[in-house]
């Protein structure tokens, strides 16, 4: 409906619009409405708290999708957190609940590695213990930073 009311008004189709597809198009919806400039949400979030100069602070990236596919590779946050870092040679690990067709155009665009819980994924899945144990010991380590922080 947003579409075909973008259209009526604009001429064109915000599905061609930069920016406008997550949220379910609500971005699109409020550049019409309101006019609204469509900025980059992970990029502006990067550069809003200073992680792009901190990066000698980290270790590990790790994000989360809940599907890595082609889509992926056009610029989903995931994405554009792994290129950041990717410049300073920061290994990023992506989790994801299922691999689609094309995932592994992000392994050219600074994901290192993607862990899944897709059981079609038998390597991934093989190593379940591994990422139990792994999101472990990341608790315990956030848990002892956290109170060093409090």
């Amino acid at each position: 409906a947003v579409n075909t009311l973008y259209q009526s008004i604009s001429g064109a189709s915000y599905t061609v619009l930069p920016k406008s597809g997550s949220g379910g198009g609500l971005a699109a919806a409020i550049h019409m409405a309101f006019g609204a400039t469509l900025i980059n949400g992970p990029q502006y979030i990067i550069r809003l708290f200073s992680l792009h100069k901190r990066f000698r602070d980290y270790d590990l990236i790790i994000v989360a999708e809940g599907q890595i596919d082609y889509q992926t590779a056009d610029g989903k946050s995931v994405i554009v957190v792994a290129q950041e870092f990717k410049k300073y040679h920061i290994p990023v690990i992506a989790f994801t609940g299922r691999l689609g067709k094309g995932y592994q155009k992000v392994y050219h665009l600074g994901i290192t590695k993607i862990l899944t819980t897709d059981k079609r994924d038998k390597k991934s899945w093989s190593r379940k213990s591994e990422i139990i144990r792994a999101a472990r010991l990341l608790g315990n380590d956030l848990n002892r930073q956290r109170r060093k922080i409090c």
